[in-house]
């Protein structure tokens, strides 16, 4: 029997619903093997980072006093969580129910996503990413990065203003940085979204009073990360092994790694600028594509710049990607440097966690080379704009 595409895909689909069994598999019977596989250690109980969230029964309204997490991490999300999590527990357990709720979405996503694809090779190209050990970590710690995620999705892929507006400003009231994805929204002037996005407004303000105590209580870590921050808190920590400076003045690193940044955004856009505009124009005969993309590049730079953030954030990268895999099948990605250069990066990124002792520093430098190129078709996708909105004006004045 020949074996074709669809009997490969139905395999892959088979084994993404295998993955979240081994997951529940190895926390009941300490399979260590099964951590070790996937390239992180396991938290005990499972799905670690929701643990972090009390019910009202256990919070006095004072953040500082929150002290329930097995591992004494601090409470750094917005305080809606505390009132969703009592209102679950009322029927189930909140910690299990959040947390297999996104073990059950991971094969579905995987299904309906690989249905987008008509080649083997892109198809197996897109399973290295969603089987890729910073998703894995999302689905092992739990955290409430996947809620949001998928509640942008939906408000990406949707076509009505109204539940797009309001999808939006819910992931927005729900963890802050989604606001991020706004540059990304076509048309976001439009009075039905904008109508959508008020009726969560009172959630969002809300959630903004939180913001220090949130930014606070988050650690940046220097392993398992990625962002601009993280990149500081490694250069500060190698500083201190071998005893460079005693000093290290992390704002100045900071500053200096963003205006790096910037600077090879400019380079990349004099060198890739035809190909990158390739790569908008073909983006643009389906609209939700250039959306779910904008929206998710937006947020994976915007968090890059301004956080630091644990590897399992990269899932908000994903989609981007995707809609770059769909746009330039694999026997077409040569012919375009830049498209070419940006998938061998998320490979990468998305991959090197599998190398021996250093894999999970590996992302910090990965994520910022790539978030170079995305950034760059977020700046000539917005000057684009800005040119025809200056043409169109321009040729308004001429007629009138």
């Amino acid at each position: 029997m020949k074996i074709t595409y669809n009997h490969i895909r139905f395999f892959l689909i088979l084994v993404s619903v295998t993955i979240p069994l081994l997951i529940i598999l190895a926390d009941y019977f300490s399979l260590d093997i099964v951590w070790r596989l996937f390239r992180f250690g396991h938290m005990v109980p499972m799905f670690g980072d929701l643990r972090t969230i009390p019910t009202l029964e256990f919070y006095d309204g004072i953040r500082e006093n929150i002290d329930i997490d097995p591992w004494g991490r601090p409470y750094n999300y917005p305080e809606v969580w505390i009132y969703v999590f009592t209102f679950i527990s009322f029927i189930f357990d909140p910690y299990i129910f959040f947390g297999t709720f996104q073990l059950i979405i991971y094969p579905i996503m995987f299904w309906k996503m690989s249905s987008y694809f008509i080649d083997l090779k892109s198809l197996l190209y897109f399973t290295a990413l969603y089987f890729s050990p910073p998703i894995l970590l999302l689905l092992e710690r739990g955290n409430n990065d996947g809620i949001v995620f998928l509640i942008v999705l939906m408000a990406t892929i949707t076509a009505n203003k109204l539940f797009k507006g309001t999808l939006l400003s819910l992931a927005i009231g729900l963890k802050l940085f989604p606001i991020l994805g706004l540059i990304g929204i076509h048309r976001w002037f439009d009075k039905k979204f904008i109508f959508g996005m008020m009726i969560f407004l009172p959630l969002i303000i809300w959630s903004i009073f939180d913001v220090f105590q949130i930014i606070t209580n988050t650690p940046v870590g220097s392993i398992v990360s990625y962002g601009t921050k993280s990149i500081t808190v490694t250069i500060c920590e190698l500083n201190g092994k071998v005893n460079i400076n005693q000093f290290c003045n992390v704002n100045f690193i900071n500053i200096s790694l963003i205006l790096f940044f910037l600077f090879l955004s400019y380079i990349l856009i004099f060198f890739r600028k035809k190909n990158i505009n390739v790569l908008i124009n073909k983006m643009k005969y389906k609209l939700n594509h250039t959306e779910i993309f904008f929206v998710f590049s937006a947020i994976f730079v915007g968090t890059l710049l301004l956080y630091g953030n644990y590897s399992y954030r990269l899932v908000f990268l994903l989609p981007a990607i995707t809609v770059v895999i769909i746009n330039f099948q694999l026997p077409t990605w040569r012919k375009n440097k830049f498209v070419f250069e940006l998938l061998v990066l998320a490979i990468m990124l998305y991959l090197s966690p599998f190398i021996p002792k250093i894999g999970w520093y590996l992302p910090q430098a990965f994520a910022f080379i790539l978030g170079v190129y995305f950034f760059s078709v977020i700046i000539l996708h917005l000057l684009n704009k800005f040119d025809y909105w200056f043409r169109n004006q321009k040729y308004l004045d001429k007629t009138t």
